[in-house]
């Protein structure tokens, strides 16, 4: 109703789809949504996106040619939906691309033009072949993220501007980027604490002697510098898990949640040690 998203919203939105759609193409056989429009993508106040309508989703079967029953959205299904051919994860991608269109532009890949900074990725979605498309969403995710408009701020101009880390909001510490009340104020109770533990800590050489004063600080700005680190890092500041060479091929979900695990394990060991060193001053 409020016209086009704007580039940096599209791709946000549609870097959230390739996780859910990765998790239903991951599975043993695949499972293919088959139905992925922009009628079927809800985003929640709270800036989460949601894909609904499985109905006539279908198990990819390798031993297959064409699928049992053939089923089409009008401007978004791939060619071999058509009952060309049987459709695999590949037919999600090029559904994926036209709606990424749609939502640009406000028409169909057909009636209207684009040729913004998602173009190249529109076109290699939307292929006739498959083998000329994205193989795989997390193939198309890691293109999105690297793409020149995830670099630029949000203009704003579409409601969905406020989705996390867009614009300036992106630049904002775990915690504030979302913009809720309660996520702030955990977040701010969570840094003063740090801040405290680590700003007041108070150790000694291994000869028994106190510190100097610029030992003392290194040490204190050295551990805070380590626990804001380890956060930015669990909570995938800034999208870095997909810019950092080797881990950007880490697409699989259940890695990614042990990596985060083991940080804010690290996180929460290096805090129980200095809560024991502080009090340890008090005996």
């Amino acid at each position: 109703n409020r016209g086009p998203l704007s580039e940096y919203s599209t791709a946000q939105i549609m870097i959230e789809l390739c996780d859910i759609l990765e998790q239903f193409h991951s599975m043993s056989p695949p499972v293919i949504h088959r139905d992925v429009k922009p009628g079927n993508i809800i985003l929640s106040n709270s800036s989460e996106v949601y894909l609904i309508d499985f109905n006539i989703s279908r198990e990819y079967k390798p031993d297959s040619t064409l699928d049992t029953v053939s089923m089409i959205s009008h401007h978004f299904s791939a060619p071999e939906s058509y009952g060309f051919s049987q459709t695999d994860p590949r037919s999600d991608i090029y559904s994926i691309g036209a709606s990424m269109h749609y939502l640009l532009t406000g028409g169909y890949l057909n009636d209207t033009t684009y040729d913004g900074l998602l173009s190249d990725i529109i076109g290699k979605c939307t292929s006739m072949d498959p083998a000329n498309r994205f193989q795989s969403v997390s193939e198309l995710k890691r293109a999105l993220v690297k793409n020149k408009v995830m670099s630029v701020d949000d203009p704003g101009n579409s409601p969905f501007s406020y989705c996390n880390s867009a614009g300036w909001r992106g630049f904002l510490p775990p915690g504030f980027r979302s913009g809720k009340i309660l996520n702030m104020l955990v977040a701010s109770a969570v840094y003063v604490f740090l801040f405290c533990l680590c700003f007041t800590l108070k150790t000694e050489s291994t000869l028994k002697a106190p510190l100097s004063i610029i030992d003392l600080w290194t040490e204190r700005i050295g551990l805070f510098a380590f626990f804001i680190l380890s956060i930015l890092f669990a909570f995938d500041y800034r999208a870095w898990l997909e810019r950092m060479p080797g881990l950007n091929m880490m697409t699989s979900r259940p890695a990614k949640i042990l990596l985060i695990i083991f940080m804010l394990f690290s996180v929460l060991l290096g805090a129980i040690v200095i809560v024991v060193n502080f009090l340890g001053l008090f005996q």
